[in-house]
């Protein structure tokens, strides 16, 4: 399989993200009413989609660990 971000395969990254990513901005610290505290602002890249295959593929590509409360679990059969 190839993973490398050539050409092709950054417009199946980019396919992917705009069928199925989210974008947006958390931000930390705003709750905290200390003085001094700093709010801290965190641009965020998701991606949530049912193909693990996809998944495992696009977290190889973009080099971003894959996490969700679905894992591939091995088959008890």
């Amino acid at each position: 399989m190839d993973l490398e971000l050539s050409p092709k395969n950054l417009g199946w990254v980019a396919g992917i993200l705009e069928g199925e990513g989210y974008f947006g901005i958390t931000t930390r610290g705003a709750r905290q009413k200390r003085a001094g505290s700093k709010i801290r602002n965190t641009i965020v890249v998701q991606v949530t989609m049912t193909d693990f295959d996809i998944m495992e593929r696009l977290s190889a590509m973009c080099k971003s660990p894959l996490s969700g409360p679905y894992m591939a679990k091995a088959s008890t059969k």
